[in-house]
Parts: C-alpha cells; structure tokens; sequence
C-alpha cells in the first residue's frame, strides 16, 4: 500500500496540481491585495470618498454605521459592495489567466512548427525529376506501341544549327509538356515548349 502511495504521490500530473495550487493560492492574495489596496481607494475618491467595502443594505431596516457594525449586530445585509470588490478580482484573475494562457499557446505553436523543414522543391527541381522519371519509364516501355508518341518533325537542318553538323534527329519525343530531340552525332539533348511553333 505504501508503495501505492508513493506512486500516485510522485505522479507528474500530481505535482504540477500541487504547484499549481500553491501558486494560485499565493496569486490570489496579491490580486486581493491589488483591489483592496490600489484600485478600489482611486475609485472611493472619484465616487466622493465612497467605499466599497461598506455599501450594504440592512433587512432588518435598522442603520449601522460599517458592515463590522451590522455583522456585530447579528442583522441580515444585502453586501453588494463586497460582490463589487470580487466581481473587480476576477476580472483581473481572468484577465492574467488569459493572457498566460495565449503566451502559453504561441510558445506551443512555435515549438510546434519545424525551422528545419526543407522548403518545397523549386519548379526547376520538379521539371528534371519529371524528365528523370519520363526517361525511366520509356526505356522501360521501349518495346511498346504507346512509346512511340514523337515530337513534331523538327525544321530542316536542326541538328547543324545545334553544332552537329552532319548529323540528323534520330529520336524525337515527348516529356511531360516538352519535346526533345537527339541527335545522330554527338548526343544532345534539346528541349522546347509544346507551344505549337513546330509542325507536323
């Protein structure tokens, strides 16, 4: 049993409620002593010397002079002043908890999102893993009627403006949105838009 014990004692969740407590605890003396002691004596002054802590309303329809004075008395009070003094302390517990909470949640979200993420390929990247890909897959398929798709004819003399003179287009084909075109002598690999400037 006491092993039990000492197991549920040293639980995380068990000591960050303790903490918590005590902290809360020693939070809500400060905002107490935060409205009794620096609000609520500026608004006594702007509401004429008022205070707070001291607006009641007796039922037994007798006056008193203070809340101590009623109590003492042993008379029924409406204490509405009181319930004004805590309405005003947890706005401010709100308020605090509020805010530790939103910094709580964007240092969350930046532990969250990865710095080191690679950024997405470039459109260049994607264009030569397209033509790696449509490379491997027509000498793959070489043997099929489907890999025989060509590039329009490619105009008279291609191949010496390329450098190779001499030479001819001896494979022609198409690459995802692009043609390409291989010379007999000398490999070179040409690539052009499918925009319609060649013709059949």
């Amino acid at each position: 049993m006491l092993k039990e014990f000492k197991e549920f004692a040293l639980r995380g969740y068990v000591v960050d409620m303790a903490v918590g407590i005590i902290i809360g605890a020693a939070f809500s003396t400060i905002v107490r002593s935060l409205v009794d002691d620096i609000i609520m004596p500026p608004m006594g002054v702007v509401t004429g010397g008022v205070d707070f802590s001291n607006m009641f309303v007796p039922l037994n329809g007798l006056h008193y002079d203070s809340l101590a004075q009623a109590k003492q008395a042993g008379a029924p009070t409406v204490n509405f002043g009181v319930f004004i003094n805590n309405l005003i302390s947890f706005l401010i517990v709100a308020f605090v908890l509020f805010m530790v909470v939103k910094a709580m949640n964007q240092l969350r979200r930046r532990q969250e999102e990865d710095p080191t993420a690679e950024p997405p390929p470039s459109r260049e990247v994607q264009l030569l893993e397209e033509i790696r890909d449509a490379l491997v897959e027509g000498g793959a398929s070489r043997a099929k009627p489907q890999a025989a798709l060509k590039a329009p004819r490619a105009p008279q003399g291609f191949c010496a403006f390329s450098g190779r003179r001499g030479g001819r287009v001896a494979r022609r084909g198409l690459i995802g949105k692009y043609y390409y075109y291989l010379c007999s002598k000398g490999t070179i690999l040409l690539l052009f838009a499918r925009s319609g400037f060649l013709e059949e």
